[in-house]
């Protein structure tokens, strides 16, 4: 009996001890394995991991993997390691949304980047400023979105990349008659439309304004007239990448020889491998310049081409700078999503990936925008 006594004491003690080293851990450790606090932060992402922009989401995936890795290697933030929860919209505002409300429902997320794909990200927004989640877009330019609510970007506007552009072709270019050719949808008329007002503020004529639907694949009958009214300059304002190819192609098929504008999503592969004839000589405004001297541009450039054996573009080093930014929010403001709102605005300057930005009172990305041109397949600064 006084054995089994003995027996039964150390077993309660054991069990004792091991009881308080739990606790213990549990109380002080933020990485230890039994640890009962929150030790990390998760960050929701909603990207074009497949469908019509998967380029872009594929950039920008690696942006946020990179800068992920950097947080978490150097501390993390406020001593808790950061988690991305990455959904794939595949290019579709429908499972946009259905992504968004499973980061913000199921994951209880607080902070969320957004799909590089402006018709995505536009449907996000009403379910994040709903729930008081702070949303940042290494993409998404539309002017609609300018306003004091919980969306931020670290983009500049369309009306921005538009005004650059008018005052390129006016001023450089020394073109006084223009035609527009844009899709139906947001984007491409929102480019339209801002820079027809800032071409004309400058003295230039809109010659036509053509619209092609978006699911339109033979642009001839719009580019015949467009053709008919003698413009100097017609824009390509056909969203991103390879779809930019086709009206190139359709034009120089009917014997038009004029300059060509673009969207920023212009800077793409698909289009010089499948359109490297057509897309030649194509012109466009971009907020990235990757031959910049700030030692943060070529700090992350080296790092990004080390490790994707590739140049990054604007929107992974913008995606980047977006996650920084909300580690650097976190740290300074905590996990309160008001409290975030109200000191994003405050950054003024920001040395980032991207270069130099500023938030301006709307969260808009206040930030340089260079000329850029396709020369032989190359994406060549020009201003």
């Amino acid at each position: 009996m006084h054995i089994q006594k003995i027996k039964l004491l150390t077993i309660i003690a054991i069990l004792s001890a091991a009881i308080a080293l739990f606790v213990v851990l549990g109380a002080g450790s933020a990485t230890g394995l039994f640890s009962l606090k929150q030790d990390t932060i998760n960050v929701g992402v909603v990207t074009s991991a497949t469908g019509a922009v998967s380029y872009q989401g594929g950039q920008e995936i690696k942006g946020l993997e990179l800068a992920r890795d950097e947080i978490n290697s150097t501390g993390g933030i406020n001593g808790k390691q950061l988690n991305l929860i990455i959904e794939d919209s595949k290019t579709n505002p429908a499972e946009g949304v259905n992504a968004t409300n499973k980061l913000v429902s199921v994951d209880k997320v607080k902070f969320i980047i957004a799909d590089p794909f402006n018709a995505v990200t536009q449907v996000m927004v009403p379910i994040t400023n709903n729930n008081k989640i702070i949303l940042i877009s290494p993409g998404t330019t539309l002017d609609e979105l300018s306003k004091d609510d919980y969306f931020f970007r670290t983009i500049p506007t369309t009306q921005k990349f538009a005004e650059k552009l008018a005052e390129y072709a006016y001023n450089d270019l020394n073109v006084r008659r223009a035609a527009l050719f844009a899709r139906e949808v947001s984007f491409d008329q929102e480019h339209a439309t801002d820079f027809q007002k800032d071409f004309e503020q400058l003295g230039g004529i809109i010659t036509i304004k053509e619209t092609a639907l978006s699911t339109q694949q033979d642009f001839r009958t719009s580019l015949t007239k467009i053709k008919a009214t003698n413009p100097e300059l017609v824009s390509d304002f056909f969203s991103a990448g390879a779809m930019l190819g086709e009206p190139l192609k359709e034009a120089k098929e009917l014997g038009m020889n004029n300059y060509w504008i673009a969207t920023e999503g212009a800077e793409n592969a698909g289009i010089v491998k499948q359109y490297p004839d057509e897309s030649n000589g194509l012109i466009y405004a971009y907020p990235y310049d990757l031959s910049s001297k700030e030692m943060k541009v070529s700090d992350f450039a080296s790092k990004f081409e080390a490790r994707y054996n590739e140049s990054p573009d604007a929107i992974a080093a913008q995606s980047y700078d977006a996650l920084m930014l909300i580690a650097d929010t976190i740290k300074h403001a905590g996990e309160n999503t008001t409290k975030a709102k109200a000191y994003l605005p405050t950054i003024k300057n920001y040395a980032g990936a991207s270069g130099t930005m500023s938030f301006d009172a709307n969260g808009d990305a206040d930030k340089e925008i260079i000329i850029k041109q396709i020369q032989n397949g190359k994406f060549v600064k020009v201003k």
